[in-house]
């Protein structure tokens, strides 16, 4: 059992250090490339709601408009939505029995929408956006995703009302729990969860115990969490808020 922890944490490390290395790489390989990588890691400074509407806008208006549509503006053409989106969009252009607009997610057009924010987290974030009428029965979940430092609409899906889904948690991986193992620039002073995102392993988050943290034996029993019990390369599910120095844990759940 020892030797097979033991493999599995040198795994994880050296996924870590794959990582890295390949992050500084890539900000040492040219200035253009350098430019590229930081820019990636920078969050938005833009507001989801900004960016949402400088999309929704002027699609409302050349739906409104007498002599044009959003396909003849040319709006799908918008650098403010992502490849897949607008292949997606495209695709539903004139699709028999289609009576709802994709993008307003409305069958009457509204002459106002407004919007607010569902959550956002640094790299990713959802807006609604709803029709100023009040017997509107649908409204548009816009996903936002951090890509070069700025906020591209990858998604949007049509939801009842202004009912947003429940999102009780910023951050929410499974992965394996790693202390003294991690390697710099990593402190191994905090507890990490090595997690895989969007395909890619070797991501890693620094975990903040606080009084109010709770942890969950794979038996189900709820307690206080005591970093003293936890042990290098554990299985566990991490779900907390996001900070800028990682996150802030809620709830710990140990799974086999």
């Amino acid at each position: 059992m020892n030797n097979r922890k033991n493999l599995l944490i040198g795994f994880l490390v050296v996924m870590i250090v794959v990582v890295v290395f390949v992050g500084w790489k890539l900000s040492n390989s040219s200035s253009s490339t350098d430019n590229d990588f930081l820019s990636a890691a920078i969050v938005p400074v833009d507001d989801p709601i900004d960016v949402t509407m400088s999309f929704y806008t002027p699609w409302l208006e050349a739906l409104l408009s007498t002599t044009t549509t959003p396909y003849e503006s040319d709006l799908l053409s918008s650098p403010l939505i992502s490849e897949n989106l607008r292949e997606r969009l495209k695709s539903e252009v004139g699709v028999s029995g289609l009576q709802v607009d994709s993008v307003l997610c409305q069958v009457v057009v509204p002459e106002k929408i407004g919007a607010k924010i569902i959550y956002t987290n640094g790299t990713e974030a959802q807006v609604m956006v709803i029709p100023r009428r009040s017997d509107a029965s649908e409204s548009a979940l816009v996903t936002l995703t951090a890509i070069d430092g700025k906020w591209i609409i990858s998604d949007i899906i049509c939801s009842g009302g202004e009912i947003a889904p429940v999102r009780e948690f910023d951050f929410d991986h499974e992965g394996f729990l790693l202390k003294q193992s991690v390697v710099p620039p990593l402190d191994p002073n905090n507890w990490h969860l090595v997690f895989t995102q969007n395909g890619q392993p070797g991501h890693t988050a620094p975990i903040f115990f606080n009084e109010a943290s709770k942890c969950v034996s794979v038996d189900g029993t709820e307690s206080v969490c005591n970093q003293d019990q936890i042990t290098e390369a554990t299985k566990a599910i991490i779900k907390g808020d996001m900070t800028e120095a990682g996150v802030s844990l809620r709830r710990l759940e140990f799974t086999q």
